[in-house]
C-alpha cells in the first residue's frame, strides 16, 4: 500500500471512530428487526397504502388511468412505488410475504433515520453520549416504533425528513455546490412521500437566502450561493417529478391540488378525546397539544420545551448572531420544523386523527431541541444527574415496550390516568387493530375445528389480518356475522360492557385497559 493511500485509510478510520457507537445500535436495532417484524398486525391503511403504489405501477407499466380517477392520486407515491416494485421483483405472490416485506422495509427505514439522528447530533455537538441518547430517544419511542412496521405514510415520512435534516446540516457545514443538488434531491424525495415534505424544503431556500443576503457586497461570495441555490431547486424538482407520477401530466396543477388535499382531507370519522367523541372535521385546536403531551416520554418533553425556550431566547438576543452561527442556525432550523406545521395544522383547521400520527414527523426536531438543553446542562455541575437521570428514562420506556411487546402503539405516559379503564373510555387505543392479528392467531391455536367461524364489527380488521397467517391457518377461517360466529373479536373502539351470551376467552390488557378480547 501507498504512503498517500495508507494515509488515507488512517483518516477514514479516524473519522469512523466516532460514528462506532450509532453503527452499532443501527446493528443491534436490525437484530432486533429481523426477530421481531413479523409479530405486528395489519391496520386500517395498510390496504388502502399498497394500492396507491399499485395504480401508480400500473399507470407507468399497463397505462392504467385509475390513478387519476382516485381521491389517492393527491396522495405521494414516493414510498409506496418503491415498494410494490420490491414485491414484483421479488416475485411475492402470497399476502403474508408482501406484506412481512412491506414491514420488514419500513422499519428498516426508520432505523437508518434513527442512525442519522446519531450522525447529526453527534455534528452538533460533539458528544457520544448525547448522539446515544438521539439515537434511542426516536427508537424508543414507543408509539413511532410500532408504528414504525404498519405506518408506511407517516413514518417513512418522518424518516426521510430526519434524513433530509442531517444532510443538509452536513451540506451547509461543508459549503460545497455539488451537496446542494443532493440536498434537493433529498428534499424532493421526502417531498413525494408527504407533499408537508415542502415545507423543509422552503426552510433550506430561505436559509440560503439568508447566506445570500450576508454576502451581497462580495460578488464571489454571492454567485457562489446562488449557483448552490439553483443547484438546490434544480434537484429539489427534477427528483420531484421522477417520484410522483401523478403530477407528471399537470405538474403544477395537480401539486397544488395535493396542497389543498391535505389542509382539507375529506375525512368525516370520529374520535376519543378526553371521554368525549369528537368529530374529524371539527376537533378543538387542543387536539394535538393534548396527544403530543400525553404520549411522549416525561423527561423528554421537559428537556424539550426547556430547549425551546432556550433557543427562543437565543433568538430574541441575537437574531443576525444567530443566523450566523452553525449550530445556533441548525436550532432555528428545527424550531420551524416542529412549531410551523403545528401552528399551520391548527390556523387551518386541517383534519387529523388517530393520536398525532400525521404530525409524527415533527418529534424528530423534537428531539434535537431536547438534546440541545441536556448539552447545556452537560456543562454544569448537574451534568452525572442529568446522564442518570436520562438513562433511567431510557430503562422505563424499554420495560414498557418489552413488556407490552407488540402493542407499543398503545402508550400512555404518567401524565395522564392508568386506572382501571379509563385510557379505553378516554382516548383512542389500538385505534387502527393491528392487534387483530393476536385476536386471530388465539383463535386458530385454541380452536383444532377444520373450519372456525369468526366475527367482529370490524369485518374488514378480519380480513386484513387474515392476511399475514399462513395460508393453510387461513384457509380454516370463515369471516361471517357476530350472530352466526363461533368466536367475536373485539377491539376497545366495540368493547361491551356486558356481553352475556358469551364467554371471554382472551384478552390484551394494557395499562389497566382492555384493547383486544375475544369471546367464545
Amino acid at each position: 500500500m501507498m504512503p498517500n493511500e495508507q494515509g488515507l485509510v488512517v483518516s477514514f478510520k479516524q473519522r469512523l471512530i466516532p460514528y462506532v457507537p450509532g453503527i452499532i445500535l443501527f446493528i443491534a436495532a436490525l437484530l432486533v428487526n429481523l426477530a421481531t417484524y413479523q409479530d405486528y398486525g395489519i391496520t386500517w391503511d395498510e390496504g388502502p397504502q399498497r394500492a396507491i403504489g399499485t395504480m401508480t405501477y400500473d399507470y407507468i407499466f399497463k397505462g392504467s388511468r385509475e390513478l387519476y380517477g382516485s381521491w389517492d392520486m393527491y396522495h405521494g407515491s414516493g414510498f409506496e412505488l418503491p415498494l410494490v416494485l420490491m414485491e414484483k421483483c421479488l416475485k411475492l405472490t402470497d399476502t403474508r410475504d408482501i406484506y412481512l416485506m412491506r414491514h420488514l422495509v419500513t422499519n428498516t427505514l426508520f432505523l437508518i433515520s434513527a442512525l442519522a439522528m446519531y450522525v447529526l447530533a453527534y455534528r452538533l455537538f460533539r458528544n457520544k453520549f448525547i448522539a446515544c441518547l438521539g439515537f434511542l430517544m426516536l427508537l424508543l419511542m414507543p408509539r413511532i416504533y410500532a408504528h414504525s412496521f404498519f405506518n408506511t405514510k407517516d413514518i417513512p415520512f418522518l424518516s426521510m425528513l430526519l434524513i433530509s435534516l442531517c444532510y443538509s446540516q452536513i451540506a451547509f457545514e461543508q459549503n460545497k455546490k455539488w451537496m446542494f443538488l443532493l440536498l434537493g434531491a433529498l428534499c424532493g424525495y421526502t417531498t413525494s412521500i408527504r407533499v408537508m415534505g415542502i415545507m423543509l424544503a422552503g426552510f433550506i431556500l430561505l436559509f440560503l437566502l439568508f447566506d445570500l443576503l450576508f454576502v451581497l457586497r462580495e460578488k464571489t461570495k454571492r454567485n457562489g450561493i446562488f449557483l448552490m441555490m439553483l443547484l438546490y431547486l434544480g434537484g429539489f424538482s427534477l427528483t420531484l417529478y421522477a417520484t410522483w407520477p401523478s403530477l407528471w401530466e399537470h405538474p403544477i396543477h395537480d401539486l397544488i391540488g395535493s396542497i389543498r388535499s391535505l389542509s382539507r382531507f375529506p375525512w368525516h370519522g370520529v374520535v376519543l378525546l378526553n371521554g368525549k367523541t369528537e368529530y374529524g372535521t371539527d376537533l378543538p385546536w387542543t387536539y394535538f397539544p393534548i396527544w403530543f403531551l400525553i404520549t411522549t416520554p416525561e423527561l423528554w418533553l421537559i428537556c424539550g420545551f426547556a430547549g425551546i425556550v432556550w433557543i427562543a431566547v437565543n433568538y430574541i438576543k441575537r437574531p443576525i448572531g444567530s443566523l450566523q452561527n452553525e449550530r445556533e442556525r441548525v436550532m432555528l432550523l428545527h424550531f420551524l420544523c416542529f412549531f410551523v406545521p403545528v401552528i399551520a395544522v391548527i390556523f387551518f383547521h386541517s383534519v387529523i386523527y388517530n393520536d398525532w400520527r400525521h404530525l409524527y414527523f415533527v418529534y424528530p426536531s423534537f428531539i434535537v431541541m431536547a438534546l440541545y438543553f441536556i448539552h447545556k446542562l452537560l456543562a454544569t455541575k448537574a451534568k452525572l444527574a442529568m446522564q442518570v437521570i436520562s438513562v433511567l428514562q431510557l430503562g422505563l420506556t424499554s420495560f414498557f415496550m418489552v413488556s407490552n411487546y407488540p402493542f407499543n402503539e398503545v402508550y400512555f405516559n404518567y401524565f395522564v390516568s392508568h386506572k382501571e379503564d379509563y385510557l379505553a373510555s378516554h382516548y383512542e387505543l389500538d385505534y387502527w387493530g393491528a392487534c387483530f392479528k393476536q385476536g386471530l392467531d388465539h383463535v386458530l391455536g385454541a380452536d383444532s375445528s377444520k373450519t372456525v367461524k369468526v366475527g367482529s364489527v370490524y369485518v374488514n380488521l378480519l380480513h386484513d389480518n387474515m392476511q399475514l397467517l399462513p395460508k393453510d391457518k387461513r384457509d380454516r377461517v370463515q369471516v361471517t356475522d357476530m350472530g352466526n360466529a363461533d368466536y367475536v373479536i373485539l377491539n376497545y373502539k366495540a368493547l361491551p360492557g356486558d356481553f352475556p351470551t358469551r364467554k371471554l376467552v382472551y384478552s390484551v390488557q394494557l395499562l389497566n385497559s382492555s384493547i383486544l378480547c375475544v369471546y367464545k
